[in-house]
């Protein structure tokens, strides 16, 4: 009987120590490293296949893997810079460390420096990624995943401004406040619309601008510009997944510190209707197979949440 036991105990443990140690494979990858909402949210959350990565900000202790309809998660990497993005493109995972954008290796758990210098904004796309250094650097360069064949692509942005890849294009805004499409494939660039500010997000395929009218939305297929949120006593705007926008106003013209609405606004329904939901905690929303993870609380003081 205690030999008995004693074999029920060491198959436990055995059984315990395989899944703490459960190898990640995919059987699909990614093409872009996460979803352009997730990109212009900071990328902290992404996903390939089963899996689903995420940059612990709340605890900064590294870079999680975590199985999807699961409890298991395991530390990746430990080593990230505060606030990094992540992307993950086949066996690549893609972060800030040091101040250098990192590639570590899904599979044989090595790392390699791709982009040996501070990097404001990164997107992956299969093997390239697309960056620009800093929130001063006027110009976007493109490199390959495995640090080779650096270029500079666009060399006239607007001030601290994003860009968005979206179908073989890059979209961005150049220093004359003009929305510029550059195809990847022939290096023409076109002037969508002038007299923009930079741009605010992309959601449900549609541009959003925050321009002195209000939110505007642009179907660049129509050219059809809609303004969807008034400027009047606005304090807060969560883009809270690829349809819904979440906003608040002031109770006065005086931006006093108490609230009068939060309203949720639907692009793809054009419907706006009351939400109870307290947005002014609520920061870098990440949506993964319809879940949203965000962070809440003071910058001293955040919490990783799922909603």
């Amino acid at each position: 009987m205690r030999i008995f036991i004693l074999l029920i105990i060491l198959l436990n443990c055995l059984i315990l120590t395989s899944c703490s140690n459960e190898a990640i494979f995919f059987s699909k990858t990614n093409t872009t490293g996460n979803t352009m909402f997730n990109y212009l949210e900071r990328s902290h959350t992404t996903s390939q296949d089963k899996w689903i990565f995420y940059v612990d900000y709340e605890k900064e202790s590294g870079i999680y893997a975590q199985k999807k309809n699961s409890n298991y998660n395991k530390l990746l990497i430990s080593e990230v810079d505060p606030g990094s993005p992540i992307s993950v493109v086949g066996n690549g995972l893609y972060y800030v460390s040091n101040n250098k954008v990192m590639r570590y290796d899904l599979k044989t758990e090595e790392t390699i420096v791709v982009i040996n210098e501070p990097v404001f904004y990164f997107i992956v796309v299969k093997d390239i990624i697309y960056y620009i250094p800093n929130e001063e650097d006027r110009q976007l360069y493109s490199i390959k995943t495995n640090g080779t064949d650096n270029q500079i692509l666009v060399s006239n942005l607007h001030y601290s401004s994003y860009f968005v890849y979206d179908k073989g294009k890059i979209f961005y805004v150049d220093i004359k406040s003009r929305f510029v499409s550059l195809s990847l494939e022939n290096f023409e660039s076109k002037i969508i619309s002038e007299n923009v500010s930079p741009i605010f997000h992309i959601m449900n395929n549609k541009f959003i601008f925050s321009l002195t009218e209000g939110i505007r939305l642009l179907d660049i297929e129509s050219n059809n510009w809609t303004t969807i949120i008034p400027r009047e006593n606005l304090r807060k705007i969560v883009r809270f997944d690829e349809d819904t926008i979440i906003y608040s106003t002031f109770v006065d013209e005086n931006q006093s510190l108490l609230l009068d609405t939060t309203q949720k606004y639907k692009i793809s329904t054009n419907t706006l209707t009351d939400t109870d939901l307290d947005i002014l905690n609520i920061y870098h929303v990440n949506v993964i197979d319809g879940i949203h993870y965000y962070y809440s609380g003071s910058p001293r003081n955040i919490k990783r949440e799922i909603y």
